[in-house]
């Protein structure tokens, strides 16, 4: 889950989301409180809030990001290296002259802050070679005088889909040796493994392989993942553990597409160009507004994936508490009630892969080998399922019953997955579908209740639910 070498937290949960703050609000501090996100990433720095945030989440880790213009790292001011470590320095004293950074507001002899970013998406990767140099001298100056005074820089902050692990090691030399904290943005449309998918479905490129990939089609990870991408692709090989990887944006805006404008999954319009439409979705636009339901499953995938690397401190949902200009990204009232009641505290030695929240008591078995249309004795709980097996693909396909309730599988190798009811629709209204090629057991979890089925993990596999005091499927 997280291996705890660099920041201690006291617990865990069964994900890695922490908040992107624009704006401090007071439902803001409501869900701050609620769900006490591990890592909280602010542009807002109100001295009271910022430390009530610190006092009320003990192992919190919250960086905080000074908005400036023009972001100045040399290249406007001689592009030269000695420009370029005197921008670092001055933007690091303009960060720990900040009201809140001063020693009276400590807590317990630390600052209310740990970590603070520099610049934020200054250039993409194909910026030319002499701008990404200069960039490195801008944050090592940057770093190390933030070091000196208690606070962990945090490096790159490159838009989506940028960087990779051999031309950071060749152009970034002094920043992967002074900065701990990586960060990185995530981003894609109209799910979060669009092109992720994508790739791994394509054409077989080997030359984009990369270690920790999935060995098929060019190993994805291009926008969504990306940083796993970067880490593997040399960076873990030369330095170990010796890095944190924070994802201090991450969602979903139509602007990963060329040509479209940057709103988030709530806008209504369509901005993605037809040409891009005609190649990436068969001419077929996806539709506008995304619901909360379907990117909820989107960060359970996300989720999924972050929790396997142990490296990850954490993902920043961008945004809580939107400012104007970012209103289609916002979190609250959309995206966090399915956080909310999907949270839940797991043990401090849980492995990286075994994700699950912790399970109720089960309530129902059905072996394997029944004969198709065989049903579960009624457990206590009132709910029964019925079990259909046959050939086709190794899929476990059902229904609930009910639309838009949180769908938890634990697979027998203790890797979790989630789904939202009603995603596959044609398997009914509360439809779902899991990949299911592993023999054993498989434990189904939703609405307070758990259901235990034996899988053989070569067939296609289907369950159909009736909920108490119901004549038939609901």
């Amino acid at each position: 889950m997280y291996n705890q070498k660099h920041h201690k937290l006291q617990s865990f949960y069964n994900h890695k989301f922490g908040f992107h703050i624009n704006a401090i609000r007071p439902e803001v501090l409501d869900a701050v409180s609620r769900l006490k996100p591990k890592v909280v990433k602010t542009l807002d720095f109100s001295v009271n809030e910022m430390k009530r945030i610190r006092e009320e989440i003990p192992d919190v880790f919250l960086i905080g990001r000074l908005v400036v213009t023009p972001q100045d790292f040399g290249q406007l001011s001689g592009r030269t290296a000695e420009a370029a470590r005197q921008r670092g320095v001055e933007m690091a004293e303009r960060i720990l002259g900040l009201e809140v950074n001063r020693e009276v507001h400590h807590i317990n002899g630390r600052p209310v802050f740990h970590a603070w970013e520099s610049l934020n998406e200054v250039f993409p990767e194909w910026a030319d070679e002499d701008t990404q140099r200069l960039y490195d001298e801008y944050q090592v100056a940057f770093g190390e005088r933030m070091r000196a005074a208690g606070f962990e820089p945090i490096a790159f902050n490159f838009g989506q889909g940028n960087g990779n692990g051999p031309q950071w090691l060749r152009l970034y030399p002094g920043t992967l040796e002074t900065y701990t904290y990586l960060g990185f943005h995530e981003y894609d449309w109209p799910t979060m493994d669009h092109l992720h998918q994508s790739g791994l479905n394509g054409p077989s490129e080997p030359h984009n392989l990369v270690p920790g990939g999935e060995g098929r089609g060019n190993d994805g990870m291009w926008r969504a993942l990306r940083y796993r991408r970067i880490m593997n692709n040399g960076i873990r090989q030369q330095f170990g553990d010796n890095h944190v990887c924070v994802i201090t944006e991450c969602g979903m805006t139509q602007g990963v597409w060329e040509g479209a404008e940057d709103v988030g999954p709530w806008a209504e319009q369509m901005t993605v160009p037809q040409s891009v439409i005609e190649k990436e979705f068969g001419g077929i636009p996806p539709g506008t507004p995304i619901s909360p339901s379907r990117y909820w499953q989107s960060l359970a995938w996300y989720n999924s994936e972050l929790v396997k690397d142990d490296y990850v401190l954490g993902a920043c949902l961008f945004v809580t508490g939107a400012t104007a200009r970012w209103e289609t990204f916002e979190h609250i009232g959309t995206i966090l009630p399915f956080l909310e009641k999907f949270q839940q505290e797991v043990a401090l030695g849980l492995s990286s892969t075994a994700s699950a929240p912790p399970l109720a008591p089960v309530l129902a078995e059905q072996p394997q080998s029944s004969p198709p249309g065989a049903s579960s004795p009624k457990p206590a709980g009132g709910w029964t399922f019925n079990l259909q097996t046959g050939p086709g693909m190794s899929l476990l396909v059902g229904d609930i019953g009910v639309e838009d309730e949180l769908i938890t599988l634990v697979k027998p190798d203790g890797t979790a997955e989630t789904r939202i009811s009603g995603s596959k629709a044609e398997f009914g209204r509360g439809g779902f579908e899991f990949f299911a090629n592993l023999p054993g057991t498989y434990r189904l979890q939703f609405m307070g209740e758990s259901f235990e089925v034996e899988l053989s993990g070569q067939h296609f596999a289907k369950l159909i639910f009736t909920r108490p005091a119901d004549t038939g499927n609901v």
